[in-house]
């Protein structure tokens, strides 16, 4: 529906992308407040300077997905696919498919650990 879209600048807040088709998506200095991304296909999307604040990416496909500079705070990534996601944050680099589970938290000192969600 929205493949290979360009958004820049954009504020959502709760809306439903759910099970949306957002290959190769892109977004940049936009809001997503309390939206649900449940079974939304976003591989190989990538977003800059984005936040996703409360998000549900339960079920989400982000294979080969790259943030840079992105907030996720209170997000929720249960059951996600993430082989080949990339997070670039403050000239860290993070790929979180070798965590366990889905879900991540911010522990102030390294980028991700497992359980919870990503304050970003």
């Amino acid at each position: 529906m929205f493949e290979e879209a360009e958004w820049e600048g954009c504020r959502f807040v709760r809306c439903n992308f759910r099970e949306a088709v957002l290959k190769e998506w892109v977004t940049r200095s936009s809001v997503f407040e309390a939206c649900d991304f449940t079974g939304a296909k976003l591989n190989a999307s990538h977003h800059e300077g984005t936040a996703f604040l409360n998000c549900r990416f339960r079920g989400t496909d982000l294979y080969v997905s790259r943030f840079a500079s992105c907030k996720m705070t209170g997000s929720g990534f249960e059951g996600a696919r993430m082989e080949g996601m990339t997070i670039l944050r403050r000239g860290l680099v993070s790929h979180p498919a070798g965590l366990s589970g889905s879900q991540w938290i911010s522990t102030g000192r390294q980028p991700f650990s497992g359980g919870g969600s990503v304050p970003m």
